[in-house]
């Protein structure tokens, strides 16, 4: 999947796909309540009333759900990046601070 050029794989492209659901889920949750209210359809007691209104419940549903999976994700991509971090070598190979005065050959460079 690429996004603005870039590929996005793992923990990126779920919060992206669960970020787009959350946004289609509350339009559409929004529509049919501004259609609901607007009592376009003869009141909540006809078939299209009725509709609206488990489409709306539906919706909400979704919103929640999809609200919970992005913070779900979120905090599991955080506990990855930490515990990768934490596992890796360090990358500066920086020279322990008693043997600063030997060389990479280690010999004495006094």
């Amino acid at each position: 999947m690429k996004l603005f050029g870039r590929s996005l794989e793992g923990f990126a492209k779920a919060l992206v796909i669960l970020v787009a659901i959350f946004l289609v889920s509350g339009g559409l949750c929004g529509l049919s309540l501004g259609i609901a209210n607007a009592g376009v359809l003869n009141g909540p007691s006809s078939i299209w009333g009725n509709l609206l209104v488990a489409a709306g419940l539906a919706s909400g549903a979704i919103i929640v759900l999809s609200l919970l999976g992005i913070v779900i994700v979120a905090i599991v991509w955080l506990i990855s990046a930490a515990v990768r971090r934490s596992s890796s070598p360090s990358k500066d190979h920086a020279r322990p601070l008693l043997d600063s005065d030997k060389d990479q050959e280690n010999k004495d460079s006094r």
